[in-house]
């Protein structure tokens, strides 16, 4: 099961002493900090960078296009028009895909300012979980996955996750766990997530 971009396992090896691979006491830690990590770059590149086979994407209907959440995109499930309490299919009127860089263009606005636009799609990037990669999806970049990976070990080190397996039990902060308000992206990692920025 992955915890933020990788199974707990390929973190632990990454994060702590070769002897303390098997060592189970901080694994509830390494998972919250995985996590909250994973979600902390969602809200600073403003999208899901973890693939979703249905990643539904909602916005007023007056675009002439949109930029998805969730890419690359791999492909369209469905695009409809909400208004009134009816339901249009308008997946007819896409008339061109920048699957890269998510964007769905359909030429003119579809509708106004009051009605919805409802898009269900499959992308973002695919993390290894030990299954085979679906086919058509893109794998997570090296440098996100570094970044992650970079970003976890700080947080542990700040929140004084690890000490010294011969000190006996693990030596943690007390109070409050790992939030988005309190996490402090490194500079290095605020640069990398730049560079997946989405710009709506």
């Amino acid at each position: 099961m992955l915890t933020g971009y990788r199974n707990l396992t390929w973190l632990k090896s990454r994060l702590l002493p070769a002897d303390m691979g098997e060592d189970t006491d901080f694994d509830g830690d390494i998972t919250a900090i995985a996590q909250g990590v994973a979600a902390a770059f969602d809200a600073a590149t403003g999208r899901k960078l973890r693939r979703d086979a249905a990643a539904t994407f909602e916005c007023p209907a007056d675009r002439e296009s949109v930029v998805l959440t969730s890419y690359p995109i791999e492909s369209i499930t469905s695009a409809d028009l909400l208004f009134g309490g009816t339901t249009t299919d308008v997946s007819g009127s896409i008339m061109g895909l920048q699957n890269g860089s998510g964007i769905v263009d359909f030429g003119g606005q579809i509708g106004s300012h009051l009605d919805r636009l409802v898009i269900v799609s499959a992308g973002g990037y695919w993390c290894d979980d030990d299954d085979s990669q679906p086919a058509g999806s893109a794998a997570l970049p090296d440098d996100l996955l570094n970044a992650w990976v970079m970003q976890c070990r700080a947080t542990c080190e700040a929140e004084n996750t690890f000490r010294t397996k011969a000190a006996g039990s693990p030596d943690k902060k007390t109070g409050a766990g790992i939030t988005l308000q309190t996490l402090d992206l490194l500079p290095k990692v605020r640069a990398t997530l730049q560079l997946h920025t989405r710009f709506p």
